[in-house]
């Protein structure tokens, strides 16, 4: 492939993303991480290494001797000309040598030139392979080292393949994370089969009609049931799927197979719990039954569906449709305006609306992967609190004021000037006051405050609302990367905290809440004067 076409590139990353989550073992997955950076993104070479303790290498040819904890990086999947099936073995301790000084920095590093640069390949192979740019991108997960990922091609690399090297490296992160979780699940359930009757883990057993015959204490946790009560229940009264599956659980467990699928348990609320239940045949009493062990997936079917929400938002290729969508609703405005009808009107006005909310979400999306990863900068002027308030202020209005709300702003004018970035700054602001306006019901208010503390050298400002308020169990997460309230309906995709968290704590500042159910929402935001 001899690069992405302009405007393409977001096709050929959706392929990616879909080549590398297809699979959840992790030699598949590294297999199409490589097979996609070369097939779908333009490298000639790719490569994935990934990090493993010292204990682990010790066959290790290079002339550094790894200790007990040593973190090194294991080559573990290349792909190019001559196709992947070359030597894996190669090693390079993190922190050491070129690839590991990239991996401990955890940001990318970009090369446009990459024979003569020191940090990357042998220049006489490069120079063989006609490689001319590079990007190496740590591969992090919770904020963990995971491996490294590399990308060589023939062509320079743009600020839009960057960005989708970048993405692609984040997904490929999280695909590896899950294949290594998933092999730790699947042994993790290896042990779980021999466990029996009284086990902690949940666990039914159920005879050939149906009928539950025992059940672990945790499994009558897990459904609200006492074990009597539980013990007195038939199983297609917790899953209604069961009828057309009782035959199938003893013709394959009878053979000795193992039967797993996914399905979803009415508990004693009868709300829906999603599960996962593996079931395999056993005696039980001198009589043929079926026991079945439960894993609760449901937090995982939420992230499942945060992450279809992302991959969704990706999957179109938005930014250069979107630019002439926009254009022609502006110069429609500007040569056309007056001789429309007035249906017309509202129409190019919901259009131009509804794009510029579009390009937000993108443009969030992008903000927070590149300060995640380091390389967004901060562009900072001398910057008025008041009057960026105030423009926030203004974004909002229109929302605020069809809700009936009541704003009220107490800004002194006098306020000292700060060092900041405006674009990203306000942005924080307006995702704020967002927030705010969405959760108060109406007839509420929205307050902003701001004020100094000379002796400590902080500028601080608030936003107050008399919303829905926040529960303790959210409290904790609501400044998490694609968190999303339950509250909220499913709307968003949970990027505006995050984005407001990253945002100020890049100007050296912290952002904090005050909140409880009922009672209104208080986020503060402080940053230094200087």
């Amino acid at each position: 492939m001899d690069g992405i076409e302009k405007g393409y590139g977001l096709k050929h990353l959706v392929e990616a993303s879909r080549r590398i989550t297809t699979h959840l073992e992790l030699d598949l997955v590294l297999g199409q991480v490589v097979t996609s950076l070369t097939s779908e993104l333009g490298a000639v070479y790719a490569t994935v290494w990934l990090v493993e303790k010292g204990d682990k290498c010790g066959d290790c040819g290079l002339k550094h001797e790894c200790l007990e904890n040593d973190e090194c990086l294991h080559l573990k999947a290349w792909d190019g000309p001559e196709g992947n099936n070359g030597s894996t073995d190669s090693r390079a301790p993190v922190g050491m040598l070129k690839i590991g000084t990239i991996a401990q920095s955890k940001s990318p590093y970009f090369s446009v030139d990459v024979i003569s640069d020191p940090m990357l390949a042998d220049p006489v192979w490069a120079m063989a392979k006609g490689i001319k740019a590079a990007a190496v991108f740590p591969l992090v997960a919770d904020e963990r080292l995971i491996g490294v990922l590399g990308y060589y091609g023939e062509r320079p690399i743009d600020p839009e393949l960057g960005d989708i090297l970048l993405c692609f490296a984040h997904l490929a992160a999280t695909a590896i994370e899950d294949s290594e979780q998933h092999e730790r699940v699947r042994q993790s359930e290896e042990t779980f089969k021999s466990l029996v009757d009284g086990a902690v883990d949940p666990v039914l057993i159920f005879d050939p009609d149906g009928s539950i015959i025992n059940a672990s204490r945790s499994a009558c946790q897990m459904l609200g049931y006492d074990k009597d009560t539980l013990l007195n229940i038939d199983v297609r009264d917790l899953d209604v799927a069961s009828e057309s599956r009782l035959t199938s659980f003893f013709n394959a467990a009878g053979s000795g197979g193992v039967i797993t699928y996914e399905t979803t348990l009415l508990s004693s609320t009868r709300e829906p719990l999603s599960v996962e239940v593996r079931a395999g045949s056993i005696k039980y009493g001198g009589i043929p039954a079926v026991q079945a062990f439960i894993r609760d997936i449901s937090e995982r079917k939420r992230l499942e569906r945060r992450k279809a929400d992302l991959i969704a938002m990706i999957t179109h290729d938005l930014r250069a449709p979107l630019s002439v969508i926009l254009g022609y609703s502006e110069v429609i405005k500007d040569q056309y305006w007056a001789g429309l009808p007035d249906f017309v009107r509202e129409g190019i006005d919901a259009i131009t609306v509804s794009g510029e909310k579009l390009q937000s979400m993108i443009e969030d999306y992008l903000n927070l992967s590149k300060m995640e990863a380091g390389i967004l900068t901060m562009k900072k002027v001398t910057v008025s609190i008041p009057a960026l308030v105030n423009r926030a202020m203004d974004t909002v209005m229109l929302k605020s004021g069809e809700k009936g709300l009541k704003l009220t702003v107490s800004c002194p004018a006098d306020l000292p000037d700060i060092q900041a970035d405006p674009k990203h700054l306000e942005r924080a602001v307006v995702n704020l006051l967002t927030n705010a306006v969405k959760y108060t019901p109406r007839g509420g208010s929205i307050s902003v405050e701001c004020l100094v503390d000379q002796v400590a050298g902080i500028t601080e400002f608030s936003v107050t609302d008399t919303g829905i308020g926040i529960g303790p169990d959210e409290l904790t997460k609501i400044f998490d990367k694609y968190y999303r309230s339950e509250k909220s309906g499913g709307k968003g995709v949970g990027l505006g905290l995050a984005i407001v968290k990253s945002v100020v704590e890049a100007h050296g500042g912290s952002v904090s809440v005050e909140s409880g159910v009922g009672a209104g929402s208080t986020f503060k935001v402080r940053l230094p004067v200087a």
